[in-house]
């Protein structure tokens, strides 16, 4: 959020939340790594068998993701044309919505299928790999200029959305009215920038 301030997000900037990233995985693997040595003390004698079942899925169901994300994306981008809506107003509602649909399928499949640790975990892997690694790739190319609506309404709703997921989960659980309480934030956010209320 702070490197977008300026208006501008520069190459220097891009290159700072690329290494952010890259230590955010290193950081993560190692912490996995301690986890599974602490498993491993229990099933020395287990075999482990290389799912290539579950590896073929996850390929197919990657790539319809990234069709049906494509695809979405086109036909929003289409829809703006011909309402003659703003662009940045499509991007912060419509077209977030379509890539974001693939990863809101996931965590309700997971949440559905008793996993929560994937459930969270796609979220919050998301938003740090949206927030560092898809700025920052597209800011080694070129400076990026950052409309001023978009610092103004966006960064401060994704701040005020980051402090409430803070203390949603301090109890390590969010329950139906704590996620009520996102979706209706949500719906007051796009309602806003539409300006229906």
């Amino acid at each position: 959020g702070l490197t977008v301030l300026d208006n501008n997000f520069s190459k220097n900037e891009a290159i700072i939340c690329i290494l952010g990233y890259v230590v955010y995985v290193l950081y993560t693997i190692s912490s996995g790594k301690e986890e599974q040595e602490l498993e491993k003390d229990g099933n020395r004698n287990s075999k482990k068998i290389l799912p290539t079942k579950q590896i073929a899925i996850l390929v197919i169901s990657s790539l319809f993701v990234f069709l049906g994300a494509t695809y979405t994306i086109e036909s929003v981008t289409k829809i703006s044309k011909i309402l003659d809506i703003a662009k940045e107003l499509i991007a912060l509602s419509a077209v977030a919505l379509g890539t974001s649909l693939p990863e809101l399928i996931v965590t309700i499949s997971a949440a559905k299928k008793g996993h929560p640790e994937i459930a969270v975990g796609n979220v919050l892997g998301s938003n740090i790999f949206n927030s560092l690694m898809v700025l920052g790739i597209p800011g080694l190319i070129g400076n990026l200029e950052i409309p001023k609506d978009l610092i103004g309404g966006g960064l401060l709703v994704l701040l005020a959305g980051t402090i409430m997921f803070f203390f949603v989960t301090q109890d390590k659980q969010v329950t139906r009215w704590e996620g009520l309480i996102f979706f209706l934030f949500y719906g007051w956010f796009i309602g806003n920038i539409f300006g229906l209320v």
